[in-house]
């Protein structure tokens, strides 16, 4: 029950409830019991990662990839 910061590397998202104005970023807190639309634009080729900002967490496994072509 703790709010979460999950970060992705090489792009930038906003949250999608937000105007379209709001400043990208490379990081989200996603609430405790809740959840966010996020908008990323995945244009920068390569094999990204997605994490937990939150060591405990990724060392349980809380951390992925995804590939731009």
């Amino acid at each position: 029950a703790f709010d979460q910061p999950i970060h992705v590397h090489g792009h930038l998202w906003r949250n999608a409830d937000l105007p379209a104005q709001s400043p990208p970023s490379d990081t989200a807190i996603i609430p405790a019991q809740g959840g966010l639309r996020l908008a990323m634009i995945a244009e920068n080729p390569g094999t990204w990662v997605i994490q937990s900002l939150v060591a405990e967490r990724t060392d349980g496994g809380l951390f992925g990839h995804f590939t731009v072509e």
